[in-house]
């Protein structure tokens, strides 16, 4: 998210992460920034230097104020009412299965009127929604890691409701012996709007601006 808030002209993003707080958040963009391990920060085992890089990166992404972190899962309500207050250019759901979903017959039922109720939500707004979702174990047993649109868990909705589905697949992480380090295949599964292709990119770690 802080990358992304770099290059949406200081409108902000939205990050709502369920699984960890804004602090565990902070941490691990702080040892992205500086090189240091993430636990070397938390547990404030670091030299004067070293401090004095963390207190920094940690400044930067305050002070940018185009991140904002809500760390309590969000009903749609919260969301409409976010976009209201800040109009964001882009909101990160992390992940879509631990959101408060309305009650329903069924899981599948719960989840096909969430993705439903965000696509509604974005086209209503203009903001993107991006949804992180878990995938099914079936991956695991095949032994090409490549994951499908099959993979999606809990139903087929999210396939059916979104406007694209982007995969992501590291060789080097089933493969350890694997030569393609830093790199990644970027798999569009779908695009409504365009073209369905794999992109072999290169990332690397966030730095603190000279």
């Amino acid at each position: 998210p802080s990358s992304a808030a770099s290059d949406v002209y200081k409108r902000q993003v939205l990050y709502y992460s369920m699984e960890m707080g804004g602090g565990q958040l902070m941490t691990r963009v702080a040892a992205q920034l500086t090189g240091l391990h993430s636990a070397r920060i938390r547990d404030k085992r670091l030299t004067d230097e070293e401090r004095a890089l963390v207190a920094r990166a940690i400044g930067l992404l305050q002070g940018r104020e185009a991140v904002r972190v809500a760390e309590a899962p969000p009903s749609l309500d919260d969301l409409r009412r976010h976009i209201r207050e800040c109009r964001p250019a882009v909101i990160f759901l992390d992940h879509l299965a631990l959101m408060k979903m309305p009650r329903r017959g069924s899981r599948y039922e719960e989840v096909a009127e969430t993705t439903r109720a965000l696509k509604a939500l974005a086209l209503e707004t203009g903001v993107a929604v991006v949804e992180l979702v878990q995938m099914n174990r079936q991956v695991e047993l095949r032994p090409d890691k490549r994951p499908q649109l099959s993979d999606l868990r809990d139903t087929g909705a999210l396939e059916q409701d979104a406007d694209g589905v982007i995969f992501l697949y590291r060789e080097d992480y089933y493969e350890k012996e694997s030569e393609n380090h830093n790199l990644a295949e970027c798999i569009i599964a779908k695009n409504r709007h365009g073209e369905t292709r794999t992109v072999a990119v290169s990332y690397t770690h966030l730095t603190l601006p000279t």
